[in-house]
């Protein structure tokens, strides 16, 4: 049973949020959407986004987690983020839990005269359980005032002002989704907008029309903190509301800060840059027929995703060199050089089958030398509009093998439609340059569907079939290419097959975020034959399910 005197307050706090965004719904002016960016207010989320095309860096603070997040805002409706939180005592302090996810924000409705903005996010979307949330979020700009209120389920709605509505449509959206410890399975699309309350929150922020770039915060948070007042000796959980201000000095970044209850400080830092902003040069460069073309590429490897660890890392320089031997054929040879990684004590936390994918992907970071790629391929077209590629050989790091594709696409249709199909080998990291190869193929499969979205430089991307590891499933992907010939893709792969984490939870998702850029070493015009690239992934490490080949050469 509800206690009668919290359940009236915590109606009169949700009536409060609501009637103030009903009131500036149907108020009636004139809309500053530019001015209007705040995305999230100290604690809550609002239905703002930030610049198209634009990445964030995201460092913030506020007992008892530390943040870490990177996010890409693909277009005007749809932002994406992968992030980090660390339970810590101090900043200074080694993180007693880790709680990685993936979080998205999608606009459902354009803001009007007399309607707000809606949009629709989830924290944690997949990835750790402890954290996430579900919501649906308005904001309304009044003049110098913006106010957002919403609707959340999961960790934001944990207050618990009302029951979940959506239980009335199935039983399954009333299961309790609080569980009583940190080591639960990950979350994922089973459990959202599930639990027996939900919750209201809401704020509004106030654009300062005495001081040029700076926005007073306001706003009222929902969460009840019950799994910290568990797990944390003399945890004080701070009050609902909060105040602060956020401080735009240059466009490429935002400080904001507030006092949170009447007890606790939140610090906040968000960088922002354009992958068009990043200086490339015309690496089309004219040279003599009979030599091959030279490139290096710097590959930084990142995950954010680690429920025992910080933040993972690799990086390599490769040396590739590449030949047309006729219109038709090709060939290709890549030298890695393991520059650094700092997870060598997955050989204690991490052992691995012998069977295993990606999951010994350390061993061959150990080595200070591999053939990162060797290879012959074909590559013509097979009917109108549609074109083939056959490729054998080193095809990665970790595999050799060979196999083909073939793509379908045409100036006259905004869809792509292809197919391919592999036999691949694993490699061996013990032996010279990992270059011996294993018994035992792996055959793998793939139907690629695609579209590109009207009025943007969006590809819209879906490849169902077989992985390495023999599961089945589909991976959804965003790739957005610039002019200047750097490109980001977004992925997201679920199967049927789930990795077991070092915390004995499930992994049944797979995602990340890889950003390309071409660039020119400074002071190296004499060797302008020689071009470069920079390859910067954010993704989990020493996986097995829901992998494929990263394949030398791609028509899709």
């Amino acid at each position: 049973m509800y206690d009668i005197e919290k359940t009236a307050n915590k109606m009169w706090q949700a009536c409060i949020v609501g009637t103030a965004l009903l009131c500036f719904s149907f108020a009636s002016a004139e809309v500053q959407a530019e001015d209007a960016r705040v995305s999230d207010l100290n604690t809550v989320p609002t239905a703002r986004f930030i610049k198209p095309d634009t990445m964030a860096l995201s460092l913030e603070t506020l007992d008892p987690y530390a943040q870490v997040a990177f996010g890409y805002q693909f277009s005007d409706f749809f932002y994406l983020q992968f992030q980090q939180n660390y339970q810590i005592s101090s900043l200074r302090d080694e993180a007693d839990y880790v709680a990685p996810g993936l979080d998205f924000k999608l606009k459902l409705l354009n803001e009007s005269t007399f309607w707000p903005q809606v949009a629709l996010g989830m924290e944690n979307a997949i990835g750790n359980q402890r954290l996430a949330s579900e919501y649906l979020v308005a904001s309304k700009r009044l003049s110098h005032f913006d106010v957002t209120g919403g609707v959340a389920w999961g960790r934001l709605g944990s207050g618990a002002h009302m029951r979940n509505p959506l239980r009335m449509l199935s039983s399954h959206f009333d299961e309790d989704r609080i569980t009583e410890t940190y080591d639960s399975e990950s979350n994922n699309a089973r459990h959202w907008f599930t639990g027996e309350d939900i919750g209201f929150f809401g704020g509004v922020a106030y654009h300062t029309p005495f001081l040029k770039n700076a926005v007073i915060t306001l706003d009222y948070n929902n969460a009840s903190y019950d799994l910290e007042r568990q797990a944390i000796q003399n945890f004080n959980a701070p009050s609902p509301w909060s105040i602060g201000v956020q401080y735009t000095p240059a466009p490429w970044v935002e400080l904001s800060t507030a006092l949170v209850g009447r007890e606790k400080m939140m610090a906040r830092a968000r960088f922002f840059e354009n992958p068009e902003n990043f200086v490339a040069h015309n690496t089309n460069v004219m040279r003599a027929p009979f030599w091959p073309k030279f490139s290096l590429k710097f590959e930084e490897v990142v995950s954010l995703t680690e429920e025992d660890e910080t933040i993972l890392n690799r990086s390599s320089i490769i040396l590739n060199a590449d030949k047309d031997f006729h219109p038709k054929f090709s060939g290709g040879l890549g030298l890695r050089y393991n520059a650094g990684y700092n997870y060598e004590h997955f050989y204690l936390t991490r052992p691995y089958a012998e069977d295993t994918i990606r999951g010994d992907e350390f061993e061959f970071a150990n080595n200070a030398f591999n053939l990162d790629r060797a290879y012959l391929a074909y590559k013509a077209p097979l009917f109108e509009n549609t074109e083939l590629a056959l490729t054998g050989g080193y095809l990665e790091e970790l595999f050799a093998g060979f196999g083909g594709e073939a793509l379908y696409q045409s100036q006259a249709h905004p869809w792509l439609i292809g197919g391919e199909i592999w036999y691949s080998f694993k490699r061996d990291p013990f032996s010279s340059l990992a270059t011996r190869v294993k018994s035992g193929g792996t055959t793998t499969g793939h139907l690629n569907l695609g579209y590109k979205i009207e009025d943007s430089n969006l590809l819209a991307k879906l490849s169902l079939g077989k992985y390495l590891a023999g599961n089945t499933g589909g991976t959804f992907a965003l790739e957005n290419k610039f002019d200047n010939g750097a490109k980001l893709e977004g992925f997201v792969t679920v199967t049927n097959k789930r990795d077991r984490g070092i915390l004995n939870e499930d992994e049944d998702y797979y995602a990340g975020l890889t950003l390309t850029f071409p660039f020119q070493i400074p002071y190296t015009d004499s060797l302008s034959s020689v071009c470069c690239d920079a390859d910067v992934q954010i993704r989990p490490i020493a996986r097995s399910a829901g992998q494929k080949l990263n394949k030398p050469i791609s028509l899709f």
